[in-house]
């Protein structure tokens, strides 16, 4: 999978650290091993089953990106199609993103009104 453009220029533009920038870049485009990241590595130990390749990389991008872990939510009556990112702790900061339509770089709010959870009243 390539690393959407338009992410990486957001990314720029929000003041990301570059170095993480390019790294996950190089973990989206499948071009680095999430488990290189040792706290990706160290969850992925601590787990029965393994996670997803998907949930691997947004694991290692929340680190990258020193955030508060990985959170999610289904979309609708669906069980198994949702919205995956990665918590700043702020609903307003802009954050990596994996949703049906693939990765985004969005603010909580702006992903919880594109995707509505299951009994959502705004919905």
């Amino acid at each position: 999978m390539t690393f959407p453009t338009t992410i990486f220029a957001m990314m720029v533009a929000d003041g990301v650290d570059p170095d993480a920038i390019a790294r996950i870049t190089d973990l989206i485009a499948g071009d680095a091993d999430p488990l290189d990241v040792e706290a990706t590595a160290a969850w992925e130990r601590q787990c029965y089953h393994r996670p997803s390749d998907n949930d691997l990389i947004l694991h290692a991008a929340d680190v990258l990106l020193d955030n508060f872990g990985v959170e999610g939510w289904t979309i609708g009556d669906s069980m198994t199609e949702g919205v995956s990112y990665s918590n700043t702790g702020d609903m307003y900061a802009p954050t990596l993103a994996l949703t049906p339509d693939g990765w985004r770089w969005a603010d909580y709010e702006t992903l919880a009104t594109s995707y509505p959870a299951e009994g959502d009243p705004h919905a």
